[in-house]
């Protein structure tokens, strides 16, 4: 049943979840051609030594070069926005599904709370994750192509280069431990949910409350260990952000089961 209904919640999330990667893939793509552009701009007066040293004329540069960068800059502030509106869109689904007047639906189906809770933050998580690779392939062939098209000493890379950096990427320790603690951020918020969920009035105004302690108590624990030597942090923060993600989502089932108060 539980594959059921991950099925349904991600035909459900699919339509905006795959909106919202179209457009920032496309503002990827956009973003990588200025940038193709102001390189060509900054390397069109290269020269290369005989002894393979580049040297580049900067002080020709073109206005339209200066306004090409503002471009840039704005595109890359974009790409954040965008990801906070699906993170948006994935946490209002959750709620809007479990705690709204929709919620009665979500428990009348031939499943138990534990089932139907999990499938919501199972599909989260994978749009979570979806979201963050689909992105990846753009940006390492794009900056292939404006090295090819613009840098002059430049060398092909080849296809296992594409996969290690890929793999480093995705294996880096520092981004383990950011999205392991933006994951029990996420399961924090999920419980606060449930725990706004047990009093019949200001349910909302509960919920930030008891997340904005929360979370502020687990952040101020992540960024002390962060403070530590690399050898203590980086394993201290993975064993700390899974200890809270397993510890948020039983105490959010228990809450579920227990408590639910959808009134």
């Amino acid at each position: 049943m539980l594959k059921k209904l991950i099925a349904f919640d991600l035909k459900k999330t699919r339509p905006v979840m795959l909106a919202l990667i179209a457009i920032t893939v496309l503002v990827e793509i956009i973003g990588e051609i200025l940038h193709c552009l102001i390189q060509k701009m900054y390397y069109a007066k290269a020269t290369v030594s005989p002894d393979g040293r580049l040297s580049i004329d900067t002080a020709g540069l073109p206005l339209l070069y200066f306004k090409l960068n503002d471009w840039v800059t704005l595109f890359i502030l974009i790409l954040p926005a965008l990801a906070t509106l699906a993170a948006i869109y994935m946490i209002r689904y959750y709620y809007k599904t479990l705690y709204s007047a929709q919620g009665y639906l979500s428990f009348t189906l031939p499943a138990s709370i534990t089932k139907v809770v999990s499938s919501k933050m199972i599909v989260v998580f994978i749009w979570a994750v979806v979201y963050i690779i689909s992105a990846l392939p753009v940006i390492l062939i794009g900056e292939e192509i404006i090295q090819k098209q613009c840098y002059p000493l430049y060398e092909p890379n080849t296809l296992d280069a594409y996969i290690s950096a890929l793999l480093v990427i995705l294996s880096d320790d520092f981004m383990l431990v950011l999205l392991l603690e933006a994951l029990s951020q996420i399961m924090a918020l999920f419980f606060c949910m449930s725990l706004g969920q047990l009093s019949s009035k200001h349910k909302l105004r509960n919920t930030v409350l008891s997340y904005m302690g929360i979370g502020m108590v687990s952040l101020i624990f992540f960024f002390n260990i962060f403070t530590k030597d690399e050898a203590v942090w980086l394993p201290a923060n993975i064993i700390y952000s899974l200890i809270l993600i397993v510890i948020f989502y039983f105490a959010t089932i228990k809450v579920m089961n227990k408590k639910l108060n959808l009134e």
